[in-house]
């Protein structure tokens, strides 16, 4: 532990210059998709990775089903008393 505490200084001015860009970086990518619309997020992934192959009808099905999502959960819900 001592030894460690003795380079700790040099370790600090030669480690911080290298990991604090890669830091931001990912505070602002986590920013991005905490605040951005889903949407806009799908729309730069399909920009900027391409369109999928095909066929691709479940990729652009995906987006209009996610919205159903809960009410198929209050359906499934709603049906357990009737088994």
């Amino acid at each position: 532990e001592d030894g460690f505490l003795t380079i700790r200084p040099g370790l600090r001015t030669v480690l911080d210059p290298i990991t604090q860009p890669l830091s931001w970086m990912l505070d602002g990518t986590l920013y991005v998709f905490t605040t951005a619309p889903w949407f806009i997020i799908m729309t730069a992934f399909l920009l900027r990775f391409g369109m999928p192959p095909a066929p691709s009808q479940l990729f652009y099905l995906t987006p209009f089903a996610c919205p159903f999502s809960p009410l198929l959960i209050i359906l499934n819900l709603q049906c357990k008393p009737l088994r």
